[in-house]
C-alpha cells in the first residue's frame, strides 16, 4: 500500500470518528499512548476538509478549530496498524455534550461594575493564594476572596436574567484516571454540576451553567496539580518507592485527596447556604434543572466504586488535602458556588 493510500484510509476511518461525535482533541487524548500522534494530526487536518454533512454542526465546528496545518509525515516510520485499530476500536460518544448554550451571567460584560470590579478582585486573590509559600497567607487571601465570593456570586441563582444548562468536556490525564476523576466528581458535586465519563481513557463530560462548568474545570486543573505535587513530594512516598508499592499508594492517596476535598467543600457550601438562605430556594430550582438536562442527554448510567488499599496512601491524600489552596487558576472564578474554604 503506498503513502497517499496509507494517508486515505486513516482519512477514511477518522471521518467515521467524527460521526461518532469524536472531536480532534478527544483523539488526541484517546490516543496518546499509540504514539503516533504525527500521522494523526497530518490526517486530521486533511480529513476536516472533507467531513461528511451527517456529522453533527457542533463537531464540525471542533474540527475545523482543533486542526492547524500539519506537516506531511513519512507513514512507515510509526505503527500505523497500530492507529487503525484503535481507530476502528472507538464507541460513539454524543455530540450533544459540545452544546454549551450562552449563559449572560458567565459573560464579563454583562455582569454590573460592581461586579466585575469584585470579580477582578477575587482572581489576584485567587492569584496570590496559589502563589504563596505560606498557607496562613494564602488561607488570608481565599477567607477574604471567599467572602467577596459570598456576597456576590450566591446572587446568581436569583437575578432576573436567562440562564441555561450547558455542557463542557473535561479530559483528564493518565496515569490513575479513575482516581482523578472522583476528584472532577467532588468539585463538580458542590457547584450543581453534574459528571460522566464518556470513555475510559478520561474523556469526561459536565453538566450545569455555564460560570459553574467553567469554574469545575478550572479548580479541577488547579487542585490536580497540587495533589500530584503533593503525592510526589510526600513524607511517605519515599517509603512506598522503597518497598515497591508505589502504584498502591499513588492510588490511595489520589482517593483519598478527592474524598477530603469533597468533604472541605461541602461544608463551605454549607456555609454559603446557611449565610444566605433566601436563595435557597433559587439554588434548589437551579439545580433541579442540571438534574433534568443530565438525566435526558445520558437516561442510562451506572456508577463504578474505587477503594484505596494503602493505607500510608490514604492517609498522606487526607492530610495533603488539607494543605490545598483552593484558588483555582486564572480563569473561572465566577461560577456561583466557586467559594475557596
Amino acid at each position: 500500500m503506498s503513502t497517499t493510500s496509507f494517508a486515505t484510509y486513516t482519512i477514511n476511518l477518522l471521518k467515521h470518528a467524527a460521526l461518532l461525535g469524536w472531536t480532534p482533541e478527544a483523539l488526541r487524548h484517546h490516543l496518546a499512548k499509540t504514539n503516533t500522534l504525527p500521522l494523526l494530526d497530518y490526517c486530521m487536518f486533511l480529513a476536516k476538509s472533507e467531513l461528511s454533512d451527517a456529522v453533527p454542526a457542533e463537531v464540525r465546528y471542533h474540527w475545523h478549530v482543533e486542526c492547524p496545518y500539519a506537516e506531511k509525515r513519512d507513514a512507515s516510520s510509526i505503527n500505523l496498524h497500530t492507529l487503525w485499530e484503535q481507530l476502528r476500536k472507538l464507541p460513539q460518544i454524543t455530540s450533544v455534550d459540545l452544546r454549551l448554550a450562552e449563559d449572560p451571567c458567565a459573560d464579563d460584560d454583562n455582569l454590573p461594575e460592581e461586579q466585575r470590579k469584585a470579580q477582578r478582585k477575587i482572581t489576584a486573590l485567587l492569584r496570590k493564594a496559589e502563589s504563596t509559600p505560606y498557607e496562613e497567607e494564602a488561607a488570608t487571601y481565599i477567607q477574604k476572596a471567599a467572602a467577596l465570593q459570598a456576597k456576590y456570586n450566591v446572587a446568581a441563582a436569583t437575578v432576573d436574567q436567562p440562564r441555561h444548562v450547558g455542557t463542557k468536556r473535561v479530559l483528564i490525564s493518565a496515569p490513575y484516571v479513575r482516581e482523578k476523576s472522583l476528584l472532577l466528581c467532588a468539585i463538580a458535586r458542590n457547584c450543581g454540576v453534574r459528571v460522566i465519563a464518556l470513555t475510559s481513557t478520561g474523556v469526561m463530560c459536565t453538566v450545569g451553567y455555564a460560570a459553574d462548568l467553567v469554574y469545575v474545570s478550572d479548580m479541577f486543573a488547579s487542585l490536580e496539580r497540587q495533589c500530584l505535587y503533593f503525592m510526589e513530594n510526600s513524607p511517605r512516598a519515599r517509603e512506598a518507592r522503597s518497598t515497591g508499592t508505589t502504584t498502591s499508594f499513588r492510588r490511595s492517596f489520589i482517593i483519598a485527596y478527592a474524598s477530603e476535598i469533597g468533604d472541605i467543600l461541602a461544608s463551605a457550601t454549607r456555609d454559603i447556604a446557611d449565610a444566605h438562605e433566601a436563595s435557597h430556594s433559587a439554588l434548589v430550582e437551579t439545580t433541579a434543572a442540571v438534574d433534568k438536562t443530565f438525566r435526558d442527554l445520558f437516561p442510562e448510567t451506572s456508577t463504578t466504586h474505587i477503594h484505596a488499599r494503602n493505607d500510608a496512601g490514604y492517609q498522606e491524600g487526607a492530610r495533603s488535602a488539607k494543605s490545598s489552596h483552593f484558588g483555582g487558576d486564572s480563569s473561572g472564578v465566577g461560577g456561583r458556588r466557586s467559594i475557596g474554604a
